[in-house]
């Protein structure tokens, strides 16, 4: 995978000091729409750039999972990654299923 220094880090958060980087983004959709990022000190993740990507990803919660390791960058503790698991993004099918049906109706006319 070849990438360029400048876009090589989106890990950085300097990178983000006067907002987000969309040339940066933008760069990385166009040569390398899945994305690797190291991180120091712990396991890097795969950043994917594209709609297509991540709509595929969505479609997949047995090979890329919201609820197995969490949604955050950072590594979560036991007790973090238990509460992380109850909110909505966190869950994998069939229980995020199961969740938007019940507030669907609550949303729906009176």
């Amino acid at each position: 995978m070849h990438h360029t220094a400048a876009v090589s880090d989106i890990w950085d958060r300097a990178q983000y000091a006067d907002g987000a980087p969309h040339e940066v983004f933008a760069e990385l959709r166009r040569t390398s729409p899945v994305h690797w990022q190291d991180i120091p000190g712990q396991e890097g993740y795969w950043a994917l750039l594209t709609h297509e990507h991540v709509d595929w990803a969505s479609r997949h919660p047995e090979l890329l999972s919201s609820s197995e390791g969490g949604i955050t960058v950072e590594d979560m503790d036991d007790a973090g990654l238990a509460g992380m698991r109850q909110m909505l993004l966190g869950m994998d099918p069939p229980r995020h299923r199961e969740r938007p049906a019940c507030r669907q109706h609550r949303l729906g006319p009176l």
